[in-house]
């Protein structure tokens, strides 16, 4: 006689085993979702709070962003207007300078002001064209973030080991305060609801047990 199924389980992973029910112990029956062992959940605990708030940040680092995209661009429009006064100014001035009624000093003083506000709009139609790839540098960064988040939910759950089905404890090897790594063997259970029995039959005694079972 063979169980049905037999399997092994295993930590997914790593920590100490805190809590160990006083009903675990090899030869034991255990039912289908009853906890067998956890692993001390407090570190993946923590790992999660700790995501959490960098995802909050990230998220108010690409509110930042959008908001510093509305007012780049409001104050690209101002500087266009200047630039476009201090041009302006600098053509009038060398209109006179050419007649002689504008002295070199007014000359200079006019180009200079035509090319400060020129630089500066640059400086911003630069920042302009940055934020969009600062936005998808946050944006990939809270993507990884969310991934790093849902990995460690999971990590939590594996902490606490269930029985996956109802069978006998075959193998029981931890005990509470163990250090136990990924991949370490912990337990081992066999199905109970269903065996197989192995046996040897000649071929007229299998006739016979199919019209056993046929005849009513």
């Amino acid at each position: 006689v063979v169980p049905h199924r037999e399997v092994t389980l295993s930590a997914e992973v790593t920590g100490q085993i805190t809590v160990k029910p006083p009903g675990v112990r090899g030869g034991r029956k255990v039912t289908r979702g009853s906890l067998l062992l956890e692993i001390d959940p407090h570190s993946y605990e923590l790992e999660i709070q700790q995501l959490d708030s960098r995802l909050a940040q990230l998220d108010i680092d690409l509110r930042r962003i959008d908001t510093e995209v509305t007012g780049n661009l409001a104050l690209i429009a101002i500087l266009e207007q200047e630039w476009k006064l201090a041009t302006d100014e600098f053509t009038r001035i060398e209109t006179l300078f050419a007649k002689n009624a504008a002295s070199v000093t007014d000359r200079d003083r006019s180009h200079r002001q035509e090319l400060q506000s020129r630089n500066s709009l640059r400086l911003l139609q630069n920042e302009r064209d940055l934020l969009p790839l600062r936005r998808q540098r946050f944006q990939a960064e809270r993507t990884a973030v969310v991934l790093q988040q849902l990995q460690a939910r999971l990590d939590l759950t594996r902490t606490r080991v269930l029985a996956p089905f109802d069978g006998v404890l075959t193998f029981d090897g931890a005990e509470t305060g163990d250090f136990v790594q990924q991949g370490d063997v912990l337990l081992r259970i066999e199905e109970t609801a269903a065996i197989e029995v192995a046996c040897h039959l000649r071929t007229d005694h299998l006739y016979w047990l199919w019209d056993s079972v046929e005849t009513p």
